[in-house]
C-alpha cells in the first residue's frame, strides 16, 4: 500500500504542475458530482442518465421515487408496497441480492455519501417532493465513488435562485395512503433557505402492512462575494411504524392477494427507525485558478424490527456514521486544449452496536447476540480530463482505498470469536469519446468495481462451524467495459445507445434456511457475466408534445457456480430480466393542464438460482392530468394519477432464493391518486 500510496502522489505533483503552466483562464460547470466528470457534458465517456425537475413533477406526490426511475435504461426497481423493506434498485444487475433498502449501488444527496461504506443504504428517508434533480451513472463506479459502487444515484435537493416560494399539497389514494407536504424556501440578499415537511401514512392493500413516516429537511446557505459558499444541511426522519406482511408462496397468492403471511402477523413482523443527519459543505474558488469543495457529516440511526420466527428474531442497532471528504479541482482552457484535473479525498466510519434478541411472539426474550461492527474506509484519488480540438476528449481516474472491517463479539470475548479484515484495493478508470460532429458523440470506457460483504451480511453465519460470523465471504471483484452513442440537440431531441460488458468474481447470493424463514444469508458464486443494450430516446416538440422511450436487453448468467454438487453453470442470475421498456407520452394543452401516459413493461425473468421457479412478466398502463388553477387570485394545481388502469396482476417484489417457495409479494390493486396544492411564487 506504501508504494502505491508513493506513485500515487508522485503522480499528483506532477499532474497539478504541469496544468498550472497554462494561462490562468478558469471556466467550468460544477455541482456535487460533475466535478468528476469531464469538462463539457456533451463529451464525457461516463454513462450519466439525468432526471430533469420537470421530469419529477409527475411523480412529486407518490410514496415512492420507483416509477421515476423505470425511464432510466439498464436499472431495475422492485418493492413499491412494502415499506419494511424500502426500495430495492439495481443497475446493470448490480444491486439484484438486497434483501432490503440498496445494496451495491452508491447513494449520494447533493454529492455528499448517503450510503455507509460497507455498501448499504435506504432511501426511506429521500422524498420526490424536495428532490430537484437526479444523477444515475451506470456501470462500475469504484473510481469515483470507492467500494460497492456498480452504479451511483446522486439526489439534487438544492437548487440556486429558488426565490420566495410556499407550496403546500395534500394527496389522497386508495387503501387509505395520504401524503402531506410543506415546503417552502426564501433568499434574503447572500442568505437563503429551503425547508420541507412530510408526512405519509399508509394502511396498505394487503394485511398487516401499514405504515407511518415524518420527514424533515433543511438547507441553509451563505454565499459570499469572493465566491465562498458556506451550507448547512439536516434531515430528519421518524418512521414509527413499517409492518412488514411478507412473501407468499404462489398458490397463497392465488387463493387471497391480500394475505399476510400468518407468521409475519403472529411474530409482528415490522420495523421503527429513528434517523437524522447534519452536513455542513464548503465551496470556494481559489488563486483564480483552483476550486476547493468540502464536506463534513454525521448521521445517527436508531433501528427496530421483527422477523418471524422466535430465536435471534428481534434485532435493535444504533448506528454512529461520520464522513469527512472533499476535493481540488484544476481548470485550464489552452488555445485549443481544455484540461482537468482534481484530487479528491474521503473518510468514513461506521459503528453499528447491534443486538439480536428472542422473538416471543412479538415481545422480546433473551439477547442471542451482541456485537460491536465497525466499517471504516479511507481513500484518495485522482482525476484527469482532457479535451483536444474540441473533439476528443480522454479521461482517466484512479483511486485507492483501504478498507477496515471489525466485529467484536461481546457475548463470547474468548480468542478467536472476533472478525478483523482489511482490503486495500485499486480502482483504475479509462474513458475516451469523439465528438463526430455537433450533434453525435461517440464514447468507449474502461473501469473496475470493489465491492466487500456489508456488516449485516458478515454478521449473520448460517453455517454450524463454531464461528459467530461468516468468515467465509469474500469481495467481489467487478472489471467492466462499454461503448455508446450519443445524438442531441438541444432539448429537442435525445437519443443514447449503449452496449456493457463486466465480469464479476465471488459474486454474493442470497439465500434462506429452514430454521429461519425470513431471514437473508449471503454465499459467494464462482464467476458471473453481465452483458446488455441500453436504449433512451426523448423526442421534445415546442414542450407541447414530450415523448419518452427506454429500452434494456440483459444477458446476466453465472458463468462457473457449483452449489454443493449443484452444478448451476450458465444458469441465469435471479431477478433480472432479460427485456425492460417504457414508453411515455405528455401533452401540454392551452387550457393550463397536462396529459400523461405511461407504460411500462417488465419481461420474465427467475426467483431462484436454480432457475426452477419463472416470475412471469407484466404490462402496466398509467394515465395522470393535472391542471393550474386560479381560484380567489391564488395559484392551486390539481392532479389526478390512475395507477395501473388495465389491473394487471404482477408482483411488486420477489425475495431471491426464499425458502419454501415464498417468492411473491403482489402488487397493489388499481388506485387513483388525487392531489390538490397551493402555490404562492413572489
Amino acid at each position: 500500500m506504501k508504494k502505491y500510496l508513493s506513485v500515487f502522489l508522485k503522480v499528483i505533483f506532477i499532474s497539478i504542475s504541469q496544468a498550472d503552466r497554462a494561462p490562468d483562464t478558469l471556466y467550468y460547470v460544477f455541482d456535487s458530482v460533475d466535478v468528476y466528470s469531464t469538462s463539457q457534458k456533451h463529451s464525457s465517456p461516463l454513462s450519466l442518465h439525468v432526471i430533469k425537475s420537470d421530469d419529477l413533477a409527475v411523480d412529486k406526490n407518490k410514496q415512492t421515487i420507483n416509477k421515476s426511475l423505470y425511464f432510466v435504461p439498464g436499472l431495475t426497481v422492485m418493492n413499491d408496497n412494502n415499506f419494511a423493506q424500502d426500495a430495492r434498485i439495481s443497475i446493470r444487475g448490480v444491486g439484484t441480492r438486497s434483501s432490503f433498502g440498496v445494496r451495491g449501488i452508491k447513494i449520494l444527496v447533493d454529492g455528499v455519501p448517503e450510503s455507509t461504506p460497507d455498501g448499504q443504504a435506504q432511501i426511506d428517508n429521500l422524498d420526490l417532493s424536495f428532490i430537484k434533480s437526479m444523477q444515475i451513472f451506470q456501470g462500475a463506479n469504484s473510481p469515483l465513488f470507492g467500494n460497492a459502487s456498480g452504479g451511483a444515484i446522486n439526489f439534487i435537493t438544492f437548487k440556486n435562485n429558488e426565490g420566495d416560494n410556499l407550496e403546500i399539497t395534500s394527496s389522497y389514494s386508495g387503501n387509505k395512503t395520504t401524503k402531506h407536504t410543506l415546503s417552502t424556501s426564501k433568499s434574503y440578499k447572500n442568505l437563503s433557505y429551503q425547508l420541507n415537511f412530510i408526512s405519509k401514512n399508509h394502511t396498505g392493500y394487503r394485511n398487516h402492512s401499514e405504515m407511518e413516516s415524518h420527514n424533515l429537511n433543511a438547507i441553509f446557505s451563505l454565499k459570499r462575494k469572493n465566491g465562498e459558499l458556506f451550507q448547512l444541511l439536516f434531515n430528519y426522519m421518524n418512521s414509527p411504524i413499517a409492518n412488514d406482511p411478507g412473501s407468499l408462496t404462489i398458490d397463497q397468492v392465488n387463493e387471497d392477494r391480500t394475505l399476510a403471511r400468518e407468521k409475519n402477523i403472529l411474530y409482528e413482523a415490522g420495523e421503527d427507525i429513528l434517523q437524522q443527519k447534519t452536513t455542513l459543505k464548503y465551496k470556494k474558488i481559489i488563486n483564480q485558478g483552483f476550486l476547493i469543495d468540502n464536506y463534513i457529516f454525521y448521521l445517527s440511526r436508531s433501528f427496530n424490527n421483527k422477523l418471524p420466527f422466535e430465536v435471534g428474531g428481534q434485532v435493535h442497532f444504533d448506528r454512529n456514521y461520520f464522513g469527512l471528504g472533499g476535493s481540488l479541482l484544476k481548470q485550464k482552457k489552452y488555445n485549443n486544449l481544455d484540461y482537468k484535473i482534481s484530487f479528491n479525498y474521503q473518510v468514513l466510519a461506521q459503528q453499528d452496536l447491534r443486538k439480536k434478541y428472542n422473538n416471543l411472539e412479538g415481545s422480546r426474550g433473551d439477547i442471542t447476540y451482541d456485537s460491536e461492527e465497525s466499517f471504516n474506509s479511507y481513500s484518495l484519488s485522482l482525476h484527469n480530463s482532457m479535451l483536444f480540438i474540441q473533439r476528443l476528449n480522454l479521461t482517466s481516474g484512479i483511486r485507492l482505498d483501504r478498507n477496515v472491517i471489525n466485529l467484536q463479539n461481546n457475548l463470547n470475548t474468548s480468542s478467536g470469536t472476533d472478525y478483523n479484515v482489511v482490503y486495500d484495493n485499486i480502482s483504475p478508470f479509462l474513458g475516451i469519446a469523439y465528438d463526430y460532429s455537433k450533434y453525435l458523440n461517440l464514447h468507449l470506457a474502461f473501469s473496475r468495481n470493489f465491492e466487500t460483504p456489508t456488516l449485516y451480511e458478515i454478521g449473520n453465519n448460517p453455517y454450524d462451524n463454531n464461528e459467530n460470523f461468516n468468515s467465509n465471504l469474500k469481495p467481489v471483484i467487478s472489471p467492466s467495459a462499454e461503448i455508446g452513442w450519443k445524438i442531441k440537440n438541444k432539448d429537442f431531441y435525445n437519443l443514447n445507445l449503449t452496449f456493457y460488458h463486466s465480469t464479476s468474481t465471488n459474486e454474493l447470493i442470497p439465500f434462506e434456511i429452514e430454521s429461519e424463514p425470513g431471514r437473508t444469508y449471503y454465499r459467494n458464486a464462482g464467476f458471473t457475466r453481465k452483458s446488455g443494450l441500453e436504449f433512451y430516446s426523448m423526442i421534445n416538440i415546442q414542450d407541447v408534445y414530450i415523448l419518452k422511450a427506454t429500452y434494456t436487453l440483459a444477458d446476466h448468467i453465472y458463468e462457473t457456480y457449483h452449489l454443493g454438487e449443484i452444478n448451476l453453470d450458465n444458469n441465469k442470475i435471479p431477478l433480472s430480466p432479460k427485456n425492460q421498456s417504457a414508453f411515455e407520452l405528455q401533452f401540454s394543452s392551452i387550457f393550463n393542464s397536462n396529459l400523461v401516459f405511461r407504460l411500462i413493461s417488465v419481461g420474465d425473468f427467475f426467483a431462484d438460482d436454480l432457475n426452477n421457479t419463472i416470475i412471469k412478466g407484466y404490462t402496466i398502463l398509467d394515465l395522470g392530468v393535472s391542471k393550474k388553477l386560479n381560484l380567489f387570485q391564488n395559484n392551486f394545481e390539481l392532479q389526478l394519477y390512475f395507477e395501473n388502469v388495465l389491473n394487471e396482476l404482477y408482483f411488486s417484489n420477489i425475495r431471491m432464493n426464499a425458502y419454501g417457495g415464498r417468492f411473491y409479494e403482489p402488487s397493489d390493486k388499481p388506485s387513483i391518486l388525487i392531489s390538490l396544492s397551493y402555490l404562492y411564487k413572489k
